[in-house]
């Protein structure tokens, strides 16, 4: 499963959640960050990608990114 996290995460926190809903969905579980200047303005082939895509929003913090 790939996970996309839009932000500034504790990576340690996020290593760890991420390898317990593995453990949980018996699947590995693939974690990216990108800061949301990136999610509003980036050019890449991978953004290209992710914004044509469907995407399933797990959980929003605080910030919300247009």
């Amino acid at each position: 499963m790939d996970v996309l996290v839009i932000g500034k995460p504790d990576r340690d926190e996020l290593d760890e959640v991420a390898q317990r809903a593995g453990a949980r969905l018996a699947r590995e579980v693939n974690v990216t960050i990108r800061s949301p200047q990136w999610w509003r303005d980036g050019g890449d082939p991978f953004h290209a990608e992710v914004t044509h895509r469907p995407l399933v929003p797990i959980l929003e913090h605080q910030e919300k990114i247009p």
